[in-house]
């Protein structure tokens, strides 16, 4: 069974804040937060300020360098470089390489960022 994570953003400013991981012992949500930022979920209570945010689910699958590979991913492969979407007409991930051109993910890619930090690198957006 694949690990069910998420990588977390601040939905306006697309800052990475940290991750959301399922405890397989437990079945609990655990929130991995970076640089101390506090991210709310549930009630909000006086005082406190809710971030909007932004899941991008990893795929289970890792690059050839051994890093996870999320949606929102920018990948290189051996036809060129796309993002990680998932398609949900397929149920699958998939690599986009234009707006009606997808390959399914494969192992055998390299992340080269996301599509926040790296959007450059895709020439059709």
């Amino acid at each position: 069974m694949r690990t069910i994570k998420f990588r977390v953003r601040d939905y306006d400013s697309k800052l990475l804040i940290g991750y959301e991981v399922v405890n397989p012992r437990t079945g609990q949500w655990e929130h991995l937060r970076l640089n101390r930022t506090e991210w709310l979920i549930g009630n909000i209570t006086d005082g406190q300020i809710a971030l909007k945010l932004q899941r991008e689910q990893y795929t289970g699958l890792r690059d050839s360098s051994g890093r996870d590979i999320y949606e929102g991913d920018v990948v290189k492969f051996s036809e060129g470089v796309g993002k990680v979407v998932y398609d949900t007409k397929e149920a699958r991930f998939c690599i986009y390489e234009s707006d009606d051109y997808s390959f399914i993910l494969r192992k055998a890619c390299e992340v080269m960022g996301d599509i926040y930090n790296s959007k450059h690198l895709l020439r059709w957006m």
